[in-house]
């Protein structure tokens, strides 16, 4: 792909989401990548589901039911400003928080590398997301970043699951 065709893609990000730009574009209109493997497609599908997961864009609500938790394994840590939380405190901050954080809007995903052996997968990607807060709600705040999550599975064929991530917010 020439620099021209990048950055009209760029350009074009901003107002609208795309669902294919060629051959080989796979998984969803949340996630711009190409020429993914099935295996990749499937644990990059597991990642748009929990983007997702507070029912936008066309997804389950994840956060009202409670069945974001199942995307986390169990022995779960990742880092946050405090320090090291476990699945379960990530469960805590996420409940007292709650009323306070935004409604998130759309996103779309930007692959940089996926890294698979056997059963742990690295996704390293930078984001996108546009969200109202409870505080502005009438003005769509844009945020961007990179993560890079590390998602694991008991077998192959079984369900993909966050043991960490790492953000980094532009």
């Amino acid at each position: 792909m020439n620099m021209h065709c990048r950055f009209l893609i760029a350009l074009g990000v901003g107002l609208l989401s795309f669902q294919a730009i060629g051959a080989g574009v796979v998984v969803d209109r949340h996630i711009a990548a190409k020429n993914l493997t099935a295996e990749e497609a499937e644990v990059w599908k597991a990642e748009d589901e929990y983007w997702g997961r507070s029912g936008c864009c066309g997804h389950e609500d994840l956060v009202s039911s409670g069945k974001w938790l199942d995307y986390l394994a169990d022995d779960a840590m990742v880092w946050s400003g405090a320090g090291p939380q476990s699945k379960s405190s990530m469960k805590m901050w996420h409940d007292a928080e709650g009323a306070y954080e935004g409604t998130r809007l759309d996103f779309e995903l930007y692959p940089q590398a996926t890294v698979i052996h056997g059963n742990m997968a690295i996704l390293y990607y930078r984001f996108r997301v546009v969200t109202l807060t409870k505080d502005s709600p009438n003005k769509p705040s844009v945020s961007n970043g990179s993560f890079v999550d590390v998602w694991v599975r008991d077998r192959p064929g079984a369900r993909w699951k966050y043991i960490t991530w790492n953000l980094v917010k532009d």
